[in-house]
């Protein structure tokens, strides 16, 4: 996922592998088992650069776009799925140790909501 959406963020949506490489901070080889697992599921394609070419772009696909899109609202479902099966004293024990994770970090006046909050997942158990 982090390849797929440093390549969004690039210019045309495409980068070469070593800007992936320095980008994750990972050596080559492992850079390029990623880009060849992405390639074969189609969520990224490799471009030869017309003027070098010694240069392979690899660029992010529709299928790869549409993959981030779904992305957050995939993971948001399973979490509130996997949140929803604690009971209450798990989930009064996870929101503790958010809020002192927050405290000790001094984030607590961000300008940020969370997608899954406790009083959704409280009505939740309530309802089972």
């Amino acid at each position: 996922m982090l390849t797929l959406n440093y390549l969004k963020s690039c210019e045309d949506f495409k980068a070469t592998h070593s800007q992936i490489s320095k980008y994750l901070n990972l050596n080559s080889s492992t850079v390029t088992g990623i880009i060849s697992r992405l390639e074969k599921k189609n969520y990224v394609a490799k471009l030869p650069n017309l003027k070098d070419k010694r240069i392979t772009y690899v660029a992010l696909t529709t299928n790869g776009a549409n993959l981030l899109k779904r992305t957050p609202q995939l993971m948001h479902e399973q979490l509130s799925i996997k949140l929803n099966k604690l009971s209450e004293n798990q989930l009064q024990e996870i929101e503790h140790a958010f809020k002192l994770l927050i405290e000790v970090m001094g984030i607590d006046n961000i300008e940020a909501y969370p997608l899954v909050t406790l009083d959704e997942l409280s009505s939740d158990q309530d309802d089972k």
